[in-house]
């Protein structure tokens, strides 16, 4: 499974839940939230789509693709931009040309990450919460079908509880990582 993504995917998750549970009233002004922060960045294409507190999916497409050209400005290899599992989320995969410096790679793609996606993707997804984590939690049932399929043992899983996506992801690796890509990447490469 490419680093990327799962990363990606990974963090957005993560905020997306912790922004669930922390909001409380309108977040994003001059003062606090997304729009502050992207506004302390300088991240101007991202303070435009958070200025009005939401980001509509054209918003949310925009910043990929920003992302993505400024990733490839740096010198990275990324593929276009596809539909997840959910079909709410895009993801890319992103590598480093031959010979260069991987860190040095890994570095531009996070400076891409943070100036144009990083805001807009984490209040996207805060915004479709309930909507995700059901069609996630479904999604994770099939994955958990595969791997089954594929032999591992992986008993009863609450496919809602993160701890036990995590317990199925560290005692069945390779099996989980390419379930979890036919499952949520089924448009990938």
């Amino acid at each position: 499974m490419d680093f990327g993504t799962v990363r990606a995917l990974t963090g957005t998750l993560i905020v997306a839940i912790t922004l669930g549970a922390c909001s409380a009233g309108p977040v994003n002004t001059p003062e606090r939230g997304g729009y502050a922060e992207a506004l302390r960045r300088g991240a101007d294409g991202q303070a435009t789509a958070l200025k009005d507190s939401q980001v509509t999916e054209d918003e949310y497409r925009t910043a990929v693709t920003e992302m993505v050209k400024c990733a490839r400005g740096a010198g990275l290899i990324v593929s276009e931009p596809r539909p997840d599992g959910t079909g709410i989320l895009l993801n890319y995969d992103f590598s480093v040309p031959e010979g260069s410096d991987p860190d040095e790679r890994e570095k531009a793609h996070d400076a891409c990450y943070r100036m144009h996606l990083e805001i807009v993707s984490d209040e996207y997804v805060a915004q479709r919460r309930s909507l995700f984590k059901a069609k996630e939690a479904a999604l994770f049932d099939k994955v958990v079908e595969c791997m089954k399929g594929r032999g591992a043992e992986t008993g009863k899983v609450d496919t809602q509880d993160g701890a036990e996506i995590n317990r199925i992801n560290r005692g069945w690796p390779e099996e989980f990582a390419i379930c979890y890509r036919q499952v949520f990447e089924p448009n990938s490469s």
